[in-house]
């Protein structure tokens, strides 16, 4: 609430990890993150803004994922990480 007075930039990480949990009722977690919304949307007209979320392939995410994607400016997905070979032999 108070960081849009700071004029900085923000980054917020895995937001949508608070709203799979099933033990909260499905109306609540969405009502919720609706006023998270909100607050990014209010947040991102004084600021620089990025939120990182992992895509998975879950019943939650395809129904939360939607509605952050479209307070964003601006969705960027990024490609699974390719396996990286060393590229220099081991010393030992």
């Amino acid at each position: 609430m108070e960081a849009d007075k700071e004029k900085k930039s923000v980054l917020i990480l895995d937001p949508l990890h608070h709203f799979y949990n099933a033990d909260i009722k499905l109306p609540v977690r969405d009502r919720i993150l609706g006023q998270c919304c909100e607050l990014i949307k209010r947040l991102s007209s004084s600021n620089y803004v990025a939120v990182l979320v992992p895509k998975l392939d879950t019943e939650e995410y395809k129904r939360f994922f939607p509605a952050l994607a479209a307070v964003a400016d601006e969705v960027i997905p990024v490609e699974e990480a390719l396996v990286i070979e060393p590229t220099q032999d081991l010393l030992f």
